[in-house]
């Protein structure tokens, strides 16, 4: 469900090719604001999909879809949220 308060559903979407550190720091701070993480694995880490799945993303690997040249675009494509938040 949504998080009290609000009447439309907050999906952050995450490319997982930054600092796995820099990643799970984010992710604390705002995991309490969306109702669900959309995290699109690009291979580019070994550790960042983890990470993102401690905090309860759904993980997506881009290779799984090759049409979507864009990770930004697959994420948008799998998020279910009434607004979507990219990090």
């Amino acid at each position: 469900g949504t998080q009290s308060g609000r009447s439309k559903k907050v999906s952050l979407c995450v490319v997982l090719d930054q600092n796995p550190r820099d990643l799970a720091l984010r992710l604390e701070e705002i995991k309490t604001h969306v109702d669900e993480i959309v995290a699109i694995d690009t291979g580019a880490s070994e550790t960042a999909p983890q990470i993102a799945q401690l905090f309860g993303a759904q993980l997506v690997s881009s290779s799984d879809f090759p049409e979507h040249k864009n990770p930004w675009d697959l994420a948008a494509k799998m998020a279910s949220g009434d607004i979507l938040i990219r990090l």
